[in-house]
């Protein structure tokens, strides 16, 4: 319980933060568009045209860029890839968690773990949702990423980024989220999400502002 008013405090000093703070926060251009995310990484190559989100999302979510694409390997495995950035993040304009978006028509989270995807500066962390609507499953992950950093736990990424907001103004960040099909066992979709993830990753922050270490 100690735990649960724990975050609620940090869930509140992040909302008054970022709203008092005004001029003090300064968006965060990408370095290249979104759209520039290679279409071939490995073995996952795109599929047809980019999607578009519809403009009620859009106008809800309100972000700077993003990127709606399928990708598919050898096998004929999918990984619907979903990337929203926000150059400035500040009250009533924030990032939406997928965990909250996701259930809905149906859809309810069966099951939530983490899971490490392998990197060259070392393993990454990553929320992964199982969701399921009657006889149809999906299996999803997601992780937040932005100023050099890869994040999936909520209440730890909403805390950095209100001491990123006081120390250097920045509050620039971005949703990555994989839907796969489960098309076979869950631990071999898994594997397959974590293979593409472990290239979105270092792919995506070729694009994104540059992180605080690297400003320096």
């Amino acid at each position: 319980m100690r735990a649960r008013w724990w975050a609620v405090v940090v869930l509140v000093a992040l909302g008054l933060g970022l709203s008092s703070m005004g001029l003090g926060l300064r968006p965060m251009p990408l370095q290249a568009p979104l759209a520039s995310l290679p279409k071939r990484m490995g073995p996952w190559q795109a599929l047809g045209p980019d999607g578009v989100l519809e403009p009620r999302v859009l106008k809800m979510l309100m972000p700077t860029d993003y990127l709606v694409r399928n990708y598919a390997d050898s096998k004929g495995r999918i990984c619907s890839l979903m990337i929203i950035y926000f150059d400035l993040q500040h009250q009533g304009r924030m990032i939406h968690s997928p965990s909250l978006c996701l259930p809905g028509s149906g859809w309810v989270i069966s099951s939530r773990e983490t899971v490490a995807v392998p990197t060259a500066e070392g393993a990454r962390v990553v929320n992964h949702l199982l969701l399921v609507r009657g006889l149809e499953r999906l299996s999803v992950l997601y992780w937040f990423q932005g100023r050099g950093k890869v994040e999936h736990n909520e209440y730890r990424r909403r805390w950095q980024l209100l001491l990123s907001a006081l120390e250097s103004g920045r509050t620039d960040e971005a949703l990555v989220r994989i839907i796969s099909p489960l098309w076979g066992d869950v631990g071999g979709v898994v594997e397959a999400q974590v293979d593409f993830a472990a290239r979105v990753i270092p792919a995506l922050d070729k694009l994104l502002a540059p992180g605080q270490a690297q400003q320096e």
